[in-house]
């Protein structure tokens, strides 16, 4: 799947990242898995982000990708974030509870 053309267009790019989840195509940097390890945080939590969550910004490609921060409701109703991109698949850069 390409990465839509229009990075503002939240509710087609929330829909892509909902999609590439579901489908398996999504991958875990070693800085979001470290970050995941250190705060205790699973999959299931950021599967809850992206299923509920919105998009609230976006910021110009580090390289080729728009990244997307996502804030959503987490499997233990708390708010969390995590940090995406899509290429060709969905990549967690990172996750953050809010609370923290």
């Amino acid at each position: 799947m390409i990465p839509p053309e229009d990075p503002t267009n939240y509710r087609r790019i929330i829909t892509v990242i909902r999609r590439l989840w579901a489908g398996g195509e999504v991958q875990f940097s070693p800085h979001a898995a470290k970050r995941m390890r250190r705060r205790s945080l699973d999959v299931n939590y950021v599967q809850h982000i992206i299923r509920y969550g919105a998009i609230l910004s976006h910021s110009p490609p580090a390289g080729k990708t728009w990244r997307y921060v996502i804030e959503g409701a987490t499997d233990q109703n708390k708010t969390a974030r995590c940090v995406a991109t899509i290429e060709g698949r969905l990549l967690i850069i990172t996750v953050t509870r809010k609370d923290v």
